[in-house]
């Protein structure tokens, strides 16, 4: 296996790296380029806003593993329904998102509730919430590598998985992994998306 396709657990020290990694597998994804349109200011607080999802979003739930050199990085969100917050929680989070949003802030968040709105609430599941390689470290096989580990453990326990495409080119992808696109939606003003749906293998 490629140098640097093995798979450990994240911890908070490594989140300055994982967000930059994050950042620079993100910068032409359609929904971040949604969410920050102007490109410039995408590359400039991009780092920081991924470093900001992961310390608030994903690492309370302990589920970030990332590829040794990391280069690559998923997050999971396990059941039962872990990706729902709590209206303190929301209350809590506006104002950095105000920070970095701006005046996007109302048409973003009206966007990632339609998100949200279409997430299935039964049968109990695991959400794929983010993963993500760095440009420089594609093709060598990482994605996959975070992807094997984690569903290993989801099949041994008969639990299926959820995840929300943002890009149709990664859906070969995801589909050669056990994953199907179960519908389409279109965010006002924004792009695609494609819920995919994976139900565990023996």
């Amino acid at each position: 296996m490629a140098t640097g396709s093995s798979v450990r657990k994240a911890t908070l020290a490594d989140a300055p790296r994982l967000a930059k990694a994050l950042a620079s597998a993100f910068q032409d994804d359609p929904v971040i380029a949604w969410i920050f349109p102007d490109q410039h200011r995408r590359r400039a607080v991009l780092p920081a806003f991924m470093e900001f999802r992961l310390r608030e979003l994903a690492f309370p739930h302990d589920q970030v593993w990332m590829t040794a050199d990391g280069a690559a990085a998923a997050v999971w969100l396990p059941p039962p329904g872990r990706w729902q917050l709590s209206r303190s929680q929301r209350v809590g989070l506006l104002p950095p998102l105000v920070r970095f949003l701006g005046l996007r802030t109302a048409s973003v968040l009206a966007g990632l509730e339609r998100m949200e709105a279409r997430h299935p609430r039964d049968p109990s599941h695991w959400y794929l919430f983010i993963l993500g390689t760095e440009p420089a470290a594609q093709g060598r096989g990482l994605g996959s590598a975070l992807l094997a580990q984690m569903l290993a453990h989801v099949d041994a326990d008969g639990m299926p998985v959820y995840l929300e495409s943002s890009n149709e080119r990664n859906l070969a992808f995801y589909s050669r992994h056990g994953f199907e696109v179960t519908s389409e939606l279109a965010i006002p003003g924004g792009p695609r998306i494609w819920p995919m749906w994976r139900e565990p293998r023996p």
